[in-house]
This record gives C-alpha cells, sequence and structure tokens, in this order.
C-alpha cells in the first residue's frame, strides 16, 4: 500500500500493524466491508470508517497529511474497547476521497465533516479531530 500523493513510499500504519505488503488489499476490503461508507457532501464524496457502538461516546478523526481514515487503526482497538464510536474520515484528496472540482480551504473540510455528522444523525460528539481547526 503506498501514501496517497507519494508513489513507492510504504504506508506507515501498515508496516506497523505488521502486515504484509500482499496482505494489505485483504485487510482494506475486510474493513471497509465492514465499516466503510461514503456520503455525497455539498464539496464532494467522502468516504468513512464508522466503528463502534452507535451509542458509545463519539470521536470524529480527520486524516492528516498523506494519510487516511485508517490513520487510527494502530490504537482503534484500544479506543473501542474502551466503549468509543470512532468515525475516521478522508479529507479531500486522500485515501478514497477525490479532490473535487475546486480549491479545498479548512471551512471545506469542517463543512463536510459536519455534513457527515447530519448524515450519521449524531448531535453530540467528542474529540478534536487532527485539523484541529476544522472543528471550530
Amino acid at each position: 500500500m503506498y501514501i496517497d500523493g507519494l508513489p513507492n513510499k510504504p504506508n506507515l500504519i501498515f508496516c506497523a500493524l505488521q502486515i504484509e505488503p500482499d496482505n494489505v488489499l485483504n485487510y482494506l476490503g475486510r474493513e471497509e466491508e465492514r465499516f466503510g461508507g461514503f456520503v455525497q457532501t455539498p464539496n464532494v464524496r467522502i468516504h468513512y470508517l464508522d466503528r463502534g457502538p452507535q451509542t458509545g461516546i463519539r470521536l470524529i478523526w480527520a486524516n492528516g497529511t498523506y494519510s487516511n481514515a485508517h490513520e487510527l487503526d494502530l490504537v482503534s482497538d484500544s479506543l473501542l474497547s474502551a466503549g468509543l464510536r470512532l468515525i475516521t474520515i478522508d479529507c479531500c484528496g486522500h485515501g478514497l476521497t477525490p479532490r473535487g472540482d475546486h480549491p479545498v480551504s479548512i471551512y471545506h473540510v469542517a463543512d463536510d465533516m459536519a455534513f457527515l455528522l447530519d448524515h450519521l444523525g449524531i448531535t453530540k460528539l467528542t474529540g478534536v479531530p487532527l485539523s484541529s481547526s476544522a472543528s471550530a
């Protein structure tokens, strides 16, 4: 697996999870089948993963630069076993979310996150995304 935009650089998340390169697509397929989804926002079609109990404390996470919705996979088991509902997104141009037809600002990311929360019926959440300015 390769980091979006940086060909030939192995994704360190999958290396740390000790997933062999030949098995990354199998891992991603299982995760996508169980937890993956898409929602069309006014800006772009956003990909997200929604894991954990529907009634758990909600934490939404926007990926960092050159990463994707799997960014928290190293700690997701701990977060989920603590009862959190973990929602991670691929921001515009990352992972399975396309870049879109217009320039993207932090305001677009915040709008996309708010749209996703509405789509999922979430009115309260706990946590600050990596891009904390998007949560303002």
